[in-house]
């Protein structure tokens, strides 16, 4: 637990200073005390009954750092922040530079959940505060249940009152009935009666009815967990309905809540598969998204072939879904987009040479890969892989990149080559970066002086 605290103090630090923006060596130093924790352990952010809980833990003293965490969870209705580890600086600072902005005003704004999406953070997940499918409506205990005569009693009585609900246009009500059944229908035991709850579900869940709920999810508030609990009860037929509105709904409030609707259902993949090859280029993106979230790897062959698809957006969107499918086929179809003509997917497909754990580790494509780049996003990007690999021979690339290979680099590579090994290294990186202390650029100057701090 005390780990897990200086974890999530670090985070509230990194916020404190790309909020003020006054340094962004200060930034980069923020970033490497992060980095030092995601290196190798995750972390959960949660929001609780007015409590942050720390990977499953309550703080018995949460002082300002993490009143600051919850404050800006609370601004932008996040309920869950997942830092899995491997995290690398591009994607903390992406989360810190969300987390700090401003809560969107305007509808045409992208919300926080969008922004992290669309950046396809591979080891960051930020989940609304709504997003979870547990709810506190008040179920009829099984055990009373259980007698044929009050099955049936029961099942008509809910019956009437969705229907009344439906009729009224009572959301929460319509809801909170359905929920119920379904909760009760997984309570019982008793195969007979288990299949007359089943029967009485799917005669009042009509898609009429699964579409008055998937219109009345932006607006649903602390009910829409009831909705998504109905919603994914409902299986295929659910997802028909939340993949119908996703791509017809005019409203972009609908379309929004209908794609994380979507992440926990998890149901539609043959339709999702077939809408990669929409004309549309942001339905075959959001189409991969949701098949990497869904880590539906049958679609593995289908997303492959995507890599291939005019639109770049698309292409980036593929790459990410693809790794979260976490294949070793999969993988090598990313290491493939390394030579793709967009930059973005370059940056993104560097993640491919990164192994899964346990498995035998070998720089050598990675560092091919980067004496080919040219453009200097993907460079770093590479840099910072070179860092979590920490190889003997990844190390030594880096060594040579913070010394004579990088003399006459721009400062940025210099300073992401000495982030990348003072986070492979630490207190070892120490005599190169005080070498770098002579530096000519004043920036790479005070980077080195910041890690030196960061890892001494």
């Amino acid at each position: 637990m005390p780990d897990s605290i200086l974890f999530a103090k670090s985070i509230a630090t990194l916020l404190e200073e790309v909020q003020s923006a006054a340094d962004m060596t200060m930034v980069r130093s923020g970033l490497l005390r992060v980095r030092r924790f995601s290196r190798s352990h995750g972390l959960t952010l949660e929001l609780s009954a007015g409590s942050l809980i720390v990977n499953g833990e309550k703080p018995q003293k949460p002082d300002q750092a993490l009143r600051r965490i919850m404050l800006a969870m609370t601004t932008h209705e996040v309920g869950r922040i997942i830092l899995n580890p491997g995290a690398v600086p591009r994607e903390l600072l992406k989360l810190a530079m969300a987390l700090v902005r401003p809560k969107p005003q305007e509808n045409t704004e992208a919300s926080i959940f969008e922004e992290i999406r669309d950046a396809s953070l591979w080891y960051v997940q930020v989940l609304r505060a709504t997003a979870g499918t547990d709810t506190d409506t008040t179920t009829p205990a099984a055990a009373h249940l259980e007698a044929p005569d009050d099955v049936v009693a029961s099942i008509k009585s809910m019956q009437r009152d969705a229907s009344a609900a439906m009729t009224s246009k009572d959301v929460a009500s319509l809801a909170g009935v359905l929920a119920n059944m379904a909760r009760i229908e997984k309570a019982i035991a008793n195969r007979d009666l288990k299949a007359q709850w089943t029967s009485a579900f799917d005669e009042a869940a009509t898609g009429e009815v699964l579409r008055t709920l998937v219109i009345a999810l932006p607006t649903s508030g602390h009910h829409v967990a009831m909705s998504i609990a109905v919603l994914k009860r409902a299986g295929d037929a659910g997802a028909d309905v939340l993949i119908e509105q996703l791509l017809q709904s005019e409203s972009i409030d609908v379309r929004r809540a209908c794609y994380d609707a979507l992440v926990h259902v998890r149901r539609g993949t043959d339709r999702l598969v077939n809408l990669l090859e929409h004309a549309q280029w942001f339905v075959a993106r959001n189409a991969a998204c949701l098949l990497g979230a869904y880590q539906a790897r049958t679609s593995e062959p289908e997303l492959t072939r995507a890599l291939t698809h005019a639109d770049e957006r698309v292409r980036a969107a593929v790459v990410a879904a693809l790794l979260q499918l976490d294949t070793p086929t999969a993988r090598a179809a990313v290491r493939g987009a390394i030579h793709d003509k967009a930059p973005e997917v370059r940056r993104r497909a560097v993640r491919g040479f990164l192994v899964e754990e346990g498995a035998p580790v070998n720089a050598e494509k990675l560092l091919k890969a980067l004496g080919r780049e040219t453009e200097l996003d993907v460079q770093v990007e590479f840099l910072y892989a070179l860092g979590t690999l920490a190889t003997p021979e990844a190390v030594q690339k880096l060594i040579r990149l913070c010394s004579t290979e990088g003399k006459y680099r721009p400062s940025e590579f210099r300073i992401a080559a000495a982030e990348a090994l003072a986070s492979a290294r630490l207190g070892a990186s120490v005599p190169l970066l005080r070498a770098m202390l002579k530096d000519p650029d004043v920036h790479a100057r005070a980077a080195a002086r910041h890690l030196i701090r960061a890892v001494s």
